[in-house]
């Protein structure tokens, strides 16, 4: 609103400063260029019509390039009018230059026609553009239409009167037409109807005021060169306001717009990386936190573990941890239940990461107690764990799909006999016998530990299975052999490597295995856990 105030006070000076500029050129032309109108009337009125001439070809081409860019179509209609009166003013100035005298008539007659075709195909096709019926034609199409109109019935109208040889009631009949179309389009324009902004209404009113004016004194009085030299430019003056209008309604009033929104949106712009900025450092300033606190759960989570190089009596025990992130859903642990049994077991939850690894910290509790008695009856039946472990899960609130595979092992250390149960672990262990015999530990029977207690109850049995001297079981996860997800063996190559080097020592084995996952280290996408038992 105060934007649209300060453009009509500005109108307004604009106003008082053409009418000011007017008046004085009028009186200029009175009192110091009498003489030279009656001496140089002739190439006064050639000059004024030809200065009309180039601002009337400013409007054409000012109209047309806001047509063409799609600012505002009916200007193409004003275009095409002033082009015909551009023509008609050459024709004009033509006749003018011609003659040894000043043909009046001739000339006066001319200009009205170019008028009147200018102000048909300006004022007929903005009428017509308001009619249901017209409304989807162009306001070229209306304008020519409405000029081919106008001269049939100036022919029709010549004609009829036989006034072809009169041509002062022609001239006289033209501008009381030209008189009339002008007077229908000030009341459109102070309607306020026909333009679509109110920025530049007062400028187009005044503008065609002037040119009823230029009109109306060459109307009312008689036909001189005088007159026709004040009308021509009393009607100059208003073109150069239509052009100028146009062309900063078109252009430079919402050049100034976009100046002003490009203005706010840089500063916007500005406040807006701030306030990024400072969102991009909190939000950097909580992942690390984060980060650290999720390098903190994995020193807690490894604490949990047991050493990578066990020995207990004549049974050693090498084993490896690889979690694909900093959290694991795989977990092991290797612990003796007497002096004469050591138990371990193998879990893998379902997924990795933060959700995963609670449920691994969580399993262990459950797995192994602190109580001496009960530790050695779970340890010494790996069934009956795995069963009280299956229902303690269930009596948990833990999410419906979390679940986990999980094998449980007791050797007696005295026998070598292993005792082994499966909670669906789904890479049984492989035993490799010191002559060269591969054989899986899957005689047992089990089931995944997960939430299905009350729509089904698991069996667990426990196997056993004598062990000799020179024997060496692999007890893994599936990460390990799991070729598409790791990348680094599958189950024929892992039992290849052990076949192929069963001369070396279970360390030197574990050197060449995580020598080859090291080299994967970087693309793991599951967790590796495993553990080699020599005997």
């Amino acid at each position: 609103m105060m934007y649209q105030m300060h453009i009509k006070g500005k109108q307004y000076q604009k106003i008082l400063i053409i009418c000011a500029c007017l008046i004085g050129m009028l009186l200029l032309e009175r009192f110091l260029l009498l003489g030279l109108l009656r001496t140089y009337s002739k190439i006064v009125l050639g000059g004024i019509v030809m200065f009309n001439i180039v601002i009337c070809s400013f409007l054409a081409n000012t109209a047309f390039y806001a047509s063409r860019i799609n600012i505002n179509r009916q200007f193409m209609a004003i275009a095409f009018g002033t082009y015909l009166y551009v023509i008609n003013m050459v024709i004009a100035v033509t006749i003018l230059m011609s003659s040894n005298i000043i043909l009046v008539r001739e000339v006066t007659f001319f200009l009205t026609t170019g008028k009147l075709l200018f102000l048909a195909g300006l004022v007929i096709p903005f009428m017509l553009a308001k009619s249901p019926v017209f409304k989807e034609i162009s306001y070229l199409k209306m304008a020519f239409i409405s000029i081919l109109i106008m001269m049939v019935v100036f022919f029709l109208y010549a004609v009829t009167f036989r006034l072809l040889i009169m041509p002062d009631e022609i001239i006289y009949f033209m501008n009381i037409l030209y008189l009339l179309g002008l007077m229908i389009f000030l009341l459109e324009l102070i309607l306020n109807e026909l333009i679509e902004s109110s920025i530049n209404t007062y400028m187009m009113i005044f503008s065609f005021f002037l040119l009823f004016i230029a009109q109306f004194y060459l109307t009312v009085l008689p036909l001189s060169t005088q007159t026709l030299i004040q009308s021509s430019v009393i009607n100059a003056v208003a073109l150069i306001i239509l052009v100028i209008e146009i062309h900063a309604f078109n252009i430079e009033i919402p050049e100034a717009k976009n100046r002003k929104l490009q203005k706010q949106f840089n500063i916007y712009s500005k406040y807006l990386k701030r306030i990024i900025d400072k969102k991009t450092l909190l939000v950097r300033e909580v992942n690390q936190k984060i980060i650290d606190e999720l390098e903190y759960a994995k020193i807690i989570q490894q604490s949990l573990l047991p050493s990578n190089k066990i020995t207990h009596r004549d049974v050693s025990f090498t084993s490896a941890y690889y979690p694909c992130e900093r959290l694991s859903g795989d977990f092991y642990d290797i612990y003796s239940i007497d002096d004469d049994n050591v138990a371990l077991y193998l879990l893998d939850v379902s997924g990795h990461g933060i959700s995963a690894a609670l449920m691994t910290m969580l399993s262990n509790n459950y797995l192994k107690s602190n109580e001496r008695v009960i530790k050695r009856f779970r340890g010494m039946h790996p069934d009956k764990n795995l069963k009280y472990f299956y229902e303690q899960f269930n009596r948990m609130n833990f999410p419906d799909e979390m679940h986990m595979v999980i094998f449980y092992a007791t050797l007696n250390l005295n026998t070598k006999v292993l005792t082994y149960c499966s909670g669906g672990m789904n890479c049984n262990p492989i035993r490799f016998k010191s002559d060269g015999k591969v054989e899986f530990l899957d005689q047992s029977r089990g089931f995944p530990i997960c939430k299905l207690e009350g729509f089904f109850t698991p069996e667990y049995t426990s196997e056993t299975i004598q062990l000799q001297h020179g024997d060496r079981i692999l007890f893994y996860t599936d990460g390990l052999t799991d070729k598409e997800k790791n990348a680094i063996f599958d189950t024929d190559e892992i039992i290849e490597l052990f076949v192929t080097s069963r001369d070396l020592t279970s360390r030197e084995i574990n050197d060449i295995i995580v020598d080859k996952i090291n080299a994967q280290r970087g693309d793991l996408n599951d967790d590796i856990t495993y553990i080699l038992m020599d005997i």
